[in-house]
C-alpha cells in the first residue's frame, strides 16, 4: 500500500562515493552499454555503478567492463523481486534506462513507479518522452535526454560535480525521494501501478 510506505533514514557515513544502481533487463531496448560508457567517463572515486540483471546483452556488457578496466562498474546476476528493497536501500540513485530512440519515447517501465514509491531518486537516460515528463513533474530525479553520448556525459558530470560534501548529497537524495512518494500518492493508486507491470 503506497500510503503506508515508510521512508528509509538518510544515508550516513563519510563515504563520498555516489552509488548508482540499475536492476532490470539487459537487452537491446535498454542499451545498457551507453549507461556504462557514460559512467566510465566519470571519476571512479566519485561514482560507482552496480548493474543487476539478465538479458541478451549481458555477456557483451561484462566483456566491455573487463576489457576497458571499468573499476567503478560491476555487473551481477538477477535477484528475486522481494530482495530488491535491500539493494535499493544501499543505493543513492536508481537508474531507469531506455535506448535513445524516439520509438521508446512513450514507453514507461513499471520500475519507474517502484523506485518512486520506494522513496529513491531516479536517474533517467533515454529519449525525451513520458518517462522524462513524469520525473520532471514529480521533481524526483534527473533526466538525461541529450542525443549524443558526449552531451550525456557532460550533463551528468555537471550534475554530480555539485556534490562537494556528503551532507549536500544526503539532503538532495532525501528530498527527491520524498517528491517521488508524494507524486505517486497524489496521482496514482495500487491498481494503476499493477496494470503497468
Amino acid at each position: 500500500n503506497i500510503k503506508s510506505i515508510k521512508l528509509f533514514p538518510k544515508a550516513t557515513g563519510d563515504d563520498r562515493t555516489i552509488k548508482l544502481l540499475y536492476i532490470g533487463n539487459l537487452g537491446l531496448s535498454q542499451d545498457i552499454l551507453e549507461l556504462i560508457q557514460i559512467i566510465e567517463n566519470i571519476d571512479d572515486k566519485k561514482i560507482q555503478l552496480k548493474i543487476i540483471g539478465e538479458g541478451a546483452e549481458k555477456e557483451k556488457l561484462a566483456e566491455y567492463i573487463y576489457n576497458n578496466n571499468c573499476n567503478n562498474i560491476s555487473i551481477a546476476p538477477p535477484i528475486q523481486y522481494d530482495k530488491r528493497g535491500l539493494m535499493y536501500r544501499k543505493a543513492d540513485y536508481l537508474v531507469v534506462k531506455l535506448k535513445s530512440d524516439i520509438a521508446y519515447s512513450n514507453f514507461i517501465p513499471s520500475k519507474l513507479f517502484d523506485i518512486m514509491s520506494f522513496g529513491k531518486p531516479v536517474i533517467y537516460i533515454g529519449p525525451k518522452g513520458e518517462v522524462s515528463k513524469i520525473i520532471n513533474e514529480a521533481n524526483c530525479g534527473i533526466t538525461i535526454t541529450e542525443k549524443t553520448l558526449k552531451e550525456k556525459i557532460e550533463q551528468i558530470k555537471i550534475y554530480f560535480n555539485r556534490f562537494e560534501c556528503n551532507d549536500f548529497l544526503r539532503d538532495e537524495v532525501y528530498e527527491l525521494g520524498i517528491n517521488g512518494i508524494n507524486y505517486i500518492d497524489k496521482n496514482m493508486n495500487d491498481n494503476s501501478i499493477e496494470l503497468l507491470k
